[in-house]
């Protein structure tokens, strides 16, 4: 995978997706552009610096990008107060359970929590 270099020139682009019905162009999304050895490199950058800037931390910590948006939901829900993401928090940095598991049930949380009711999650 190439690394974008700190000269690239980063543009916003619309792009014509793959449906062959669908007449609309998508976006903005952000390229990269560089030279290398005399040749033009494109890489997608994200829809936007933030998403570009989440991604790049992601593989710094070796996880997948939607894993790292998955704790950083879990992460707001317990700075919220949210005592299941509390225990999620305690539990995925013991490795004892992974994230999709945590983002279903602090969302079921969160739910209940907004509507003013004080029942855990129904099983």
């Amino acid at each position: 995978m190439l690394e974008i270099p700190p000269n690239a020139t980063i543009r916003q682009e619309y792009v014509k997706c793959g449906n062959p019905d669908c007449q609309n162009s998508h976006g903005p999304y952000l390229y990269a552009y560089w030279k290398h050895d005399k040749k033009l490199n494109k890489k997608y950058v994200g829809k936007n610096l933030e998403d570009f800037r989440l991604r790049k931390i992601a593989k710094e910590m070796k996880v997948r990008p939607s894993q790292f948006i998955k704790l950083k939901f879990i992460q707001q829900e317990a700075s919220k107060d949210n005592v299941l993401a509390k225990q999620y928090l305690e539990k995925l940095r013991k490795e004892e359970v992974s994230t999709a598991k945590c983002m279903d049930e602090c969302r079921l949380q969160a739910n209940v929590e907004m509507k003013g009711d004080n029942v855990g999650p129904v099983y």
